[in-house]
């Protein structure tokens, strides 16, 4: 297995979320948790600090020592400030990531159920999707690239094992299920539209001469006259490129 010609699980979940949320993607989505635990950590945190300044405050009272009601004194101030957990417990900071998260995964793991997607376990073993479709043992772990999958599939063997998809047949895939959304004011957009204009022609073997095209490409997009014979220069025929061809410069 050549490694550059996979993308890990986490990369493919990432250049998934991209496309699915464009600029709502934070890239740290992977490990967005569900808010209620985190309450749920936060309630306990907040249960425990209030058990221990009560104990902290029931051996102040009863000590006559200075020292100690001071050293008491400085822990129940420590105590007194929120923990991490409770500092994070804002639902809204955290509920939108966790949605953006569960909604990449669910389409990873409905391509993979459907066939459309091949993963392939240890970059070796090309998943069955009849072995896991519906298997609620079957559980991508996004965060470390890996997959749990059913004690059964590999022999009993390993229960975790690496998912990586072939880079060429995943992108295909993106593209063809989650096309890029650019912005309509963006150079890229422009050029994208100036690339499908010159596909047609090709297509339909209407010669564009480059003149023609980088005018063209500069009134109607506002493309600059270099990035639109770039554009040029890489899709058209060599036929087109050949001296005396109509489509070389006039």
């Amino acid at each position: 297995m050549d490694p550059e010609h996979y993308y890990p699980l986490l990369q493919a979940f990432s250049k998934l979320g991209k496309r699915m949320f464009g600029k709502q993607w934070a890239g740290n989505e992977f490990k967005a948790q569900k808010p209620s635990s985190m309450r749920a950590a936060a309630e306990d945190a907040s249960i425990r600090h209030k058990e221990a300044s009560e104990a902290l405050m029931r051996a102040r009272s009863a000590s006559a020592n200075p020292d100690f009601q001071r050293s008491v004194t400085q822990e129940l101030e420590k105590l007194s400030k929120p923990t991490a957990a409770e500092s994070s417990d804002r639902s809204g900071d955290h509920q939108i990531p966790f949605e953006r998260r569960i909604a990449v995964e669910t389409e990873l793991r409905r391509a993979i159920d459907s066939g459309e997607l091949v993963a392939f376990l240890d970059g070796d073993v090309a998943l069955d999707p009849s072995q896991i479709s519906g298997n609620r043992h079957f559980r991508l772990d996004v965060h470390l690239s890996m997959t749990r999958i059913p004690a059964t599939l590999l022999g009993g063997h390993r229960r975790h094992v690496v998912v990586l998809f072939r880079r060429g047949e995943f992108d295909d895939w993106l593209e063809d299920n989650h096309p890029l959304q650019l912005d309509p004011d963006s150079k890229e957009y422009k050029a994208q539209k100036a690339r499908n204009a010159l596909q047609r022609r090709i297509d339909l073997n209407q010669t564009w001469t480059k003149v023609a095209f980088r005018k063209w490409a500069r009134t109607e997009l506002g493309l600059t006259g270099y990035r639109a014979g770039k554009i040029w220069d890489a899709m058209v025929p060599e036929s087109w490129k050949k001296p005396g061809n109509p489509g070389r410069k006039n």
